[in-house]
């Protein structure tokens, strides 16, 4: 069988290093609903800040200790994280108007300040399914509950239905039920109408003057258990089911209507309209389908109090929002039309921050690896994962695309945060000395050129101690692909610079600005004679992971140097100062295999000497050069034919050595 990601895990235990993380009750938007983080799982999809759905790889825990930042946002609510979470932000630029333009950047929980915009996704995800199929086993000792037909169509009747019931509806035993005001018999005989036609179900109809309400009751065990799978049982659990979240926004409009009539109030008065609920996950369900009408909605909670739960209001209190609502819930959805507003585009909305707030934390906090978007989404906000992960991510993929069996791969490594990484991987692994994975590497592949060998390494250990190990396994044109994790810093040891950092940069180690040129890794691995030379960045998993299939299946030494932004003590090359800086080479038309374009391309970043005032530099990503040429293996004929382990050592006599140096 081929292997896959759930064959490269380990099992025993889980990786804990991950620094940006939110507290355990933070709610975090699913596809299609929302779910506290402790109940997010490996497989489960989340919604990216693309609005679109993508699958958590890894989740992650661990206990922080230290400060804890409460964002807590205009619109929607609050999100609690550590300082160094990269969040995707808008800077406010003046203090009193909205912001003209919207330039958006990832920036860190501790860097933001009063008034700027948390950026919230649109959902994009469209699925306009024409009907639904009634799925349920028939029982032999059920006789009052009549067959139901094989599917419902889901047109306005049905929509409408599903809202009313959301709102007002209830399952008891065999029955589905509902409640309305007796100030809503329209809307209770619109019920009696739609469940004839659809269901062929009658009602008992009751009025009950003492709680002015009308009670409707339609006999089916089959349907009941139906709509409790779909609608969830009890007010409290109340939600939408997927295959009505992903409707179009033109369709939807009939949900809603039917959901405000239930639970919702308009006053014409005010120009204000609410939807109430206790539901935690229908409030972020009912905020993600006015998002997609173009309404911007402000949600309040309502604390418990006497016999009542604490409850949760979506209001609509723009006048501009508001028309919008009307037209809708007044009949007219067709009429919808979409429109511009300064806070809100088809793509997100932005959340002012009114208050940050700061206190000590001691607990578990949690963060997960979100395949290729790399970023998911809170109440208020769009927080990315750890480049760690996105680099590990993209060679567990690797590993798969290749069809290796975790037999056929090694991974060895020195001493850093990436070193880690043969720890979590399910193949043969070596964690060695900081700086000295080189050599154990090239020892196994010699021993055993059967192997993929994979050196994994950062900064620090490949670039200042490992070096001279590096620079000769590159002349010599081992058959291997060395993956370097590159955040310019050294992150294990809290801080201090390393071979990479830039020039001008200070930390907590190194408080007098660096004045020394950094190495750059790109010129390095071309200087010193590597076949393939080529950069990644942990921000782009697809581009990672295509990079690392295409080194491993090189034949000679293959260098990937990845920018992975260290969030915790690098607070200069953060994934937003990457976005905005690279570029990829197969789309500049490079040629890799021109060297001497491959140096031009490699000097225009790091920079050996200051930025002058306005400049920014270039960094390009993909393969800088790739060339074929004999290995070192190619030239030791005792491996020809087969891998020294393989090869019979009986009648191998060493008594000559042992005269020899006696």
């Amino acid at each position: 069988m081929p292997t896959t990601v759930k064959d490269l895990e380990i099992t025993y235990d889980k990786p804990n290093w991950c620094p940006g993380c939110v507290v355990p009750e933070t709610f975090i938007q699913t596809n299609p609903s929302s779910r506290v983080v402790t109940k997010i799982k490996e497989s489960d999809r989340v919604i990216g800040s693309d609005g679109m759905p993508h699958e958590v790889t890894k989740v992650m825990e661990h206990v922080h200790e230290g400060v804890l930042y409460k964002l807590v946002s205009k619109y929607f609510g609050e999100t609690s994280l550590t300082p160094e979470h990269p969040i995707l932000a808008v800077r406010r630029k003046h203090k009193k108007l909205h912001n003209k333009e919207w330039k958006s950047e990832w920036i860190e929980a501790g860097e933001l300040k009063t008034g700027d915009y948390l950026l919230y996704p649109v959902l994009k995800e469209v699925r306009d399914l024409s009907s639904v199929a009634l799925l349920y086993d028939k029982k032999t000792k059920d006789t009052r509950s009549r067959d139901l037909p094989k599917e419902v169509r889901l047109d306005k009747a049905f929509l409408r239905l599903a809202g009313y019931y959301i709102a007002e509806g209830y399952v008891h035993r065999r029955s589905i039920n509902f409640t309305f005001h007796v100030k809503e018999e329209d809307f209770a005989d619109d019920v009696i109408t739609v469940m004839q036609d659809l269901f062929s179900l009658s009602s008992i109809k009751r009025y009950r003057k003492g709680k002015k309400t009308i009670d409707l009751s339609f006999n089916s065990s089959y349907l009941s258990e139906i709509f409790e799978t779909w609608f969830g049982k009890g007010a409290e659990q109340k939600k939408i089911p997927d295959f009505l979240m992903y409707l179009s926004k033109e369709r939807q409009t009939e949900l809603l209507k039917g959901m405000w009539r239930g639970d919702g109030w308009v006053s014409q008065k005010t120009h204000r309209a609410n939807y109430k609920t206790i539901s935690k996950v229908l409030c972020e369900q009912v905020k993600m389908l006015l998002l997609r009408q173009g309404i911007l909605p402000t949600i309040t909670v309502n604390k418990a109090y006497s016999i009542h739960k604490v409850s949760y209001s979506i209001q609509v209190i723009d006048p501009h929002d508001f028309s919008l609502l009307q037209t809708f819930l007044n009949g007219n959805s067709d009429k919808v039309t979409d429109r511009s507003r300064s806070l809100i585009t088809k793509d997100f909305a932005f959340l002012p921050i009114k208050k940050i707030e700061t206190k000590p934390y001691r607990g578990p906090v949690h963060n997960f690896e979100v395949d290729t978007e790399n970023a998911y989404v809170t109440e208020n906000a769009i927080l990315h994962n750890c480049g760690d992960f996105g680099i590990w991510v993209s060679l567990k993929n690797a590993i798969v695309q290749l069809e290796l069996n975790p037999w056929e791969v090694v991974l060895v490594s020195g001493i850093g945060c990436s070193s880690k990484l043969p720890y979590w991987v399910k193949t043969y692994g070596f964690n060695g000395l900081h700086g000295r994975p080189m050599p154990v590497a090239e020892g196994i592949r010699l021993a055993n050129h059967g192997l993929k060998v994979i050196v994994i390494g950062g900064d620090g250990d490949q670039y200042g101690e490992g070096g001279n190990h590096l620079m000769h396994a590159a002349r010599r044109n081992v058959d291997l692909t060395l993956l370097i994790h590159n955040n310019q810093i050294y992150g294990l040891t809290t801080g201090q610079y390393s071979p990479t950092t830039s020039i001008g940069d200070k930390n907590k180690a190194t408080p007098v600005p660096v004045t020394e040129a950094p190495v750059n890794p790109m010129s390095l691995g071309l200087a010193a004679g590597a076949t393939f030379v080529a950069r990644g960045f942990s921000g782009d998993n697809k581009q990672e992971t295509q990079l690392l299939v295409e080194a491993v299946k090189h034949k000679g030494f293959a260098m990937v140097d990845t920018m992975q932004p260290c969030v915790t003590f690098n607070h200069h090359n953060t994934f937003s100062w990457f976005y905005e800086r690279v570029y990829k080479l197969e789309e500049a038309g490079h040629d890799p295999k021109d060297k001497i374009q491959a140096f031009a391309r490699a000097e225009e970043w790091p920079l050996r000497r200051a930025l002058k005032e306005g400049e920014k530099e270039k960094v390009a990503t993909g393969i800088f050069y790739r060339e074929e040429r004999p290995t070192w293996e190619d030239g030791m004929p005792q491996i020809a034919t087969s891998p020294l382990v393989r090869q019979p050592i009986d009648k191998v006599d060493i008594n000559p050595l042992f005269d020899e140096l006696m």
